[in-house]
């Protein structure tokens, strides 16, 4: 049985990194998502020296379409930035403390129960 790869889920705002080398995705540009038209791709405003520059429909760097096609390559390919990966960490274990935390009330803080 393969396994069906899934897309890293970005949200508008967050940060990426952008880069049309397909073999070692070298010289990555930061971007940032404005938005996710479809499943397997977002639009991007990718920063370069001349200024912004709008992407769209970018698929990511492991998308077996994007490394498979011969006409998607030219659009690049992006990744969540490490900033991005770090902030979604931190999310994701406040989020299990909060959980974890809810039924536990600690003198002079309200938990998100108000209790």
């Amino acid at each position: 049985m393969s396994e069906t790869w899934e897309m890293p889920i970005p949200r508008a705002g967050d940060i990426v990194l952008y880069s049309t080398d397909r073999q070692n995705f070298a010289n990555a540009t930061i971007g940032f998502v404005y938005k996710r038209p479809g499943g397997t791709t977002i639009d991007i405003l990718v920063f370069t020296p001349s200024g912004w520059v709008d992407r769209r429909s970018v698929h990511h760097k492991d998308d077996p379409g994007w490394l498979e096609s011969k006409h998607w390559g030219a659009d690049g390919a992006w990744e969540l930035a490490q900033i991005t990966q770090d902030i979604q960490r931190a999310v994701d274990v406040l989020g299990a403390w909060q959980d974890a935390e809810e039924e536990k009330p600690v003198k002079g803080i309200k938990n998100v129960n108000g209790k």
